[in-house]
């Protein structure tokens, strides 16, 4: 029996059917399963800045400005929020208090940004910021953000884990197709 009548059995073909409709109905549930993921991810991480932006300006509308530089402060010193970045800026873009040097400008209307941020004051770390500023009164402005490297990294993992299962099951299949094909020809020899 040869390998290109294998091929072009019925059997085969039967075979390969199935798997691609197999595959690609497995492909779309990760998939699902991936971006569900990440909006969740993004959802929790935004909740979360959002928390932190109401508490901090609260702070800062009934104690003034003092009590919001001391309680950033005191954040930023917070073992847990490592992943946390603060930035109290005053007009001409000057940072008052905060572990960001600078807050690039360009925000959406609905104060979002999202950029790198070369870190130097700890190993020269390079840091992907998500975060939202929002306006003060008297012209500055708080900036409150997450260092996305590990959600960054956990999506990499996961898109990679979803390509070597995809290569393995399309190689299985076809692995499986030719066995079964041999097994009806003989059977019909």
């Amino acid at each position: 029996m040869m390998l290109l009548e294998l091929l072009r059995s019925s059997t085969f073909r039967l075979a390969i059917a199935y798997m691609v409709l197999f595959v690609g109905s497995v492909l779309l549930l990760l998939a699902f399963l991936y971006w569900s993921n990440l909006a969740f991810m993004t959802r929790q991480t935004d909740h979360s800045i959002n928390s932190e932006l109401s508490t901090l300006t609260e702070t800062y509308h009934k104690h003034g400005m003092q009590a919001l530089t001391s309680s950033v402060n005191m954040r930023i010193n917070d073992a847990e929020r490592d992943n946390s970045v603060y930035a109290i800026i005053r007009p001409g873009n000057r940072v008052v208090a905060g572990n960001l040097q600078a807050v690039p400008h360009g925000a959406g209307n609905d104060g979002w940004l999202n950029f790198s941020y070369g870190d130097n004051d700890n190993g020269g770390r390079t840091l992907q910021v998500h975060g939202r500023r929002v306006n003060l009164v008297d012209d500055h402005y708080l900036f409150v953000g997450r260092d996305m490297r590990a959600s960054i990294a956990l999506t990499q993992v996961n898109g990679k884990a979803l390509l070597w299962g995809l290569i393995i099951m399309v190689v299985l299949g076809l692995f499986g197709g030719v066995i079964m094909s041999r097994r009806v020809l003989r059977y019909l020899e």
